[in-house]
């Protein structure tokens, strides 16, 4: 979409952030929508709800329902577009990933649990499964398990559990889909906010002119 299109980087802002329950006729603007609002619409549907009447939260307080893998594909789609939105697309996409997930103005996660996402992430994509053994051995796990929901006494949902066994050495990563769902939305929300800063705005505003925008009719 043209950048004339938008008054100034705050349309923009507001355009590429907005509430993927607001209907798609009265969203788009000169036939193209925010792919991030749609990424989120996507995401909602293969959850098992209606993007029209549920909102993220409801998800959240629920849990994902089916379509477990491509609901994780959508999820690892949507921290790849906000991470080229935040540093750009000159450098590596793993390191861009990786960096986004562990930015406090991102995910604010430590990077052994943004190393297993980004891991997790290519075994999706590439094969329809988790890490390979090699990919694994990279991690220094000897599998990687992927579960729905744990929640905490305190409300919270786990993310990332690693259990491991002396005898023989073994370590496996739990890695709980509610609470990558969980995750994204707080990164959403971090990143929103760090938007009101001129300097992030600065290298927000071409990544969106350039990945930020789609044509549908």
């Amino acid at each position: 979409m043209p950048a004339t299109a938008f008054k100034d980087v705050n349309e923009k802002v507001t355009f590429c952030f907005a509430s993927p329950n607001e209907l798609p006729a009265r969203h788009s603007r000169n036939g193209r929508l925010s792919v991030l609002y749609l990424l989120r619409r996507e995401l909602i549907e293969t959850a098992g709800y209606d993007p029209n009447t549920d909102t993220e939260e409801t998800v959240d307080a629920r849990g994902i329902k089916n379509r477990l893998f491509v609901s994780l594909i959508a999820m690892f789609t949507a921290f790849d577009l906000l991470a080229k939105f935040q540093l750009g697309d000159k450098n590596g996409v793993g390191k861009r990933f990786v960096d986004f997930l562990t930015s406090p103005t991102g995910a604010g996660m430590d990077k052994s649990n943004a190393d297993l996402f980004y891991a997790v992430r290519n075994s999706l994509v590439h094969s329809f499964g988790v890490p390979d053994v090699d990919a694994l051995a990279k991690l220094g796990l000897q599998g990687v398990e992927l579960r729905r929901r744990v929640a905490t006494k305190d409300g919270g949902l786990l993310v990332v559990q690693r259990k491991s066994w002396s005898t023989p050495p073994h370590t496996v990563a739990e890695l709980y889909i509610d609470g990558v769902f969980r995750t994204l939305h707080t990164a959403i929300v971090n990143y929103r906010a760090a938007l009101f800063y001129v300097d992030t705005q600065r290298r927000f505003a071409p990544m969106f002119d350039k990945y930020g925008t789609i044509g549908m009719s």
